[in-house]
């Protein structure tokens, strides 16, 4: 979770700094630089902390790392944003009121998810759009869509092998995609399950090697456009027939 914060909230944290072993992440973004919080120096001017990120393997092993070795609060730079990220339930909770998100932190996902995508809003209608889309996400809402999640749990686990070990990230995603399909959209059907995973997954992996510096050749650019074609065709063929 990313979010915006003043300095004035910022000058909360030194409150909260303290080992932890809580291990929910927050992120947010800091208006004024933080500089009295723990946590390491810009390994590069322009890309900050980013190179750090992508060698410690991903955004979350990176958090990791980092409260390990400075505390439950810690700074760090997303390219030449100051970010401070939380692992403290108190802090945590304190922070929930706050909506506003820095939507540059997100800017790697817009190919995605498009421009005017709710991640990008914030203020009143950030707000009002955020909250039509959680009718369909609420408590109740999801109490009836549990038959659905059920089945589509079944129907992931009666495809991996008996008695052998399986990638339990691809697992879990491919479960969380045929999830969604079933519940938002209706969808059920074996086949067209794995090709949306397929396709989600070849555009958010090349997301991730650019985020971390892995800049595309015209092969993985080419790869990446097909899938994310794939992906607006799929949405705009649900829109039609939903």
């Amino acid at each position: 979770m990313i979010r915006r914060i003043s300095q004035r909230s910022i000058s909360q944290f030194g409150d909260y700094h303290s080992n932890s072993t809580f291990r929910k992440f927050t992120t947010v973004a800091a208006t004024q630089d933080p500089y009295f919080l723990p946590g390491p120096e810009k390994s590069d001017e322009n890309l900050g902390n980013m190179g750090d990120m992508g060698a410690a393997g991903s955004l979350h092993q990176y958090l990791q790392q980092l409260h390990e070795t400075y505390g439950s609060v810690v700074k760090f730079h997303w390219f030449t944003m100051p970010v401070v990220s939380v692992a403290n339930p108190l802090l945590f909770k304190s922070l929930a009121p706050l909506f506003d998100r820095a939507g540059d932190l997100f800017l790697a996902f817009q190919p995605l998810i498009g421009k005017e995508s709710v991640q990008y809003e914030n203020g009143h209608e950030g707000f009002k759009r955020h909250n039509l889309m959680l009718k369909s996400w609420n408590r109740n809402a999801i109490a009836s869509y549990e038959d659905l999640l059920m089945s589509a749990m079944k129907n992931e686990i009666d495809k991996q092998p008996k008695n052998e070990t399986f990638l339990l990230q691809e697992f879990c995603l491919n479960l969380a995609i045929r999830g969604i399909l079933s519940s938002s959209f209706g969808i059920t059907s074996d086949e067209e399950n794995e090709k949306i995973a397929h396709y989600y997954n070849v555009c958010w992996d090349e997301m991730e090697l650019q985020l971390m510096g892995n800049l595309p050749d015209e092969k993985r650019k080419q790869l990446f456009d097909e899938n994310l074609m794939a992906l607006h065709e799929f949405a705009i063929r649900t829109k039609k027939t939903g």
